[in-house]
C-alpha cells in the first residue's frame, strides 16, 4: 500500500512534461487512425489498456521479487523506452506500405466523378462544422475519462482490503486489484465496443456517461482509508472487486465507442482533424 502511494507522490512530480507529449502523441495517432476503419480504431484503444495491464504486472513481478522502487522504476523506463524505439520503427515500415497509404489518401472511397472534380477542387476544412457534427461524441470522451479520472486511481489507490496480516492483503491487493483488474477490466470494455457498438448516437453515449457517476459515491463508501466522515458502506472485498470491475468495464466501453462512431458521421477528408 505505501509502496503504491509513493509511486503515485513520486510520478506526480514529472506529470507535466508527461501530459504535454502524451496529449502531443495521442492527438497524433487518434487523427491518423481516424482515416481506418473501426477494426483498426479498436486494435489502438486497445493498445493503450494493455499497457496498462503490461505495468500492473511488472509491478506485481517486482514487489514478487523484492525489487526497490528505484530499479523498478529503472526496468519500466528501459521497457518503455525499448517498446517506443520498436514502435516508431514499425511505423516506419508501415507508412511505407500501399494500404497505410491509401487508406490516408484523401481521395479514398470517391467515384471518378468525384475524384476527378477533387483534383481541381481543394476541400476546405472547417473545424466549426466538423465540432458541430461530433461535439456530442467528444463531450462523450471527456465524460468518460472525467468521471474514471476522478476516481481511478487516485481513490482506488486508498481501498484497502478487509482485513490485514498475509502478503495478499498487506502488499498484493493494491496492484492486482486496483491497477491490473482495471486495466483488464478497460481492455475487455474495448474489444467489446470493437464487435457490438450500440448505441451509436452521441446523445447516447453522454446519457451512459452521466449513469456512470454513480460510481463515484459507490467506491467513496468503499474501504478507502484513511477516514474520518463518512462510513464504510461496501465492506468486503469482492463487493469492492465487482464495483471496480464494472466501472472499467464501462470505462473501456464507452470510450472505445465514442472514438469508433466519431469518425463516421464526419466526410473523408475531416476524418483526420
Amino acid at each position: 500500500m505505501i509502496y503504491a502511494k509513493n509511486k503515485i507522490t513520486a510520478s506526480k512530480k514529472n506529470l507535466s512534461p508527461l501530459a504535454v507529449s502524451s496529449a502531443i502523441l495521442s492527438g497524433s495517432v487518434f487523427g491518423i487512425m481516424g482515416k481506418f476503419s473501426s477494426k483498426y480504431i479498436t486494435a489502438t484503444i486497445g493498445g493503450q489498456a494493455l499497457g496498462g495491464i503490461f505495468a500492473a504486472i511488472s509491478q506485481i513481478i517486482a514487489l514478487a521479487i523484492g525489487a526497490s522502487s528505484v530499479h523498478s522504476a529503472f526496468v519500466y523506463f528501459m521497457v518503455g523506452n525499448i517498446m517506443i524505439l520498436l514502435t516508431l520503427v514499425c511505423y516506419i515500415i508501415l507508412s511505407k506500405t500501399v494500404f497505410f497509404k491509401y487508406h490516408l489518401s484523401e481521395k479514398m472511397g470517391l467515384t471518378l466523378n468525384e475524384f476527378q472534380s477533387e483534383l481541381v477542387r481543394p476541400r476546405i476544412l472547417d473545424h466549426k462544422v466538423i465540432l458541430k457534427k461530433i461535439w456530442t461524441y467528444g463531450t462523450g470522451v471527456f465524460l468518460v475519462f472525467l468521471i474514471s479520472l476522478s476516481c481511478y486511481p487516485g481513490l482506488t489507490v486508498l481501498i484497502e482490503s478487509e482485513s490485514h496480516g498475509n502478503p495478499w492483503n498487506d502488499k498484493y491487493f493494491v496492484p492486482v486489484i486496483a491497477y491490473l483488474l482495471f486495466s483488464t477490466g478497460d481492455y475487455i470494455g474495448r474489444l467489446i465496443a470493437g464487435k457490438v457498438q450500440k448505441p451509436k448516437k452521441g446523445t447516447w453515449i453522454i446519457v451512459l456517461n452521466l449513469f456512470r457517476l454513480v460510481f463515484i459515491p459507490l467506491l467513496i463508501y468503499c474501504n478507502a482509508q484513511p477516514r474520518s466522515q463518512l462510513p464504510v458502506l461496501f465492506t468486503k472485498d469482492y463487493q469492492y472487486i465487482i464495483i471496480l470491475f464494472s466501472f472499467a468495464i464501462s470505462n473501456g466501453y464507452l470510450a472505445n465507442l465514442a472514438l469508433v462512431c466519431a469518425p463516421r458521421v464526419v466526410e473523408q477528408h475531416e476524418k483526420e482533424t
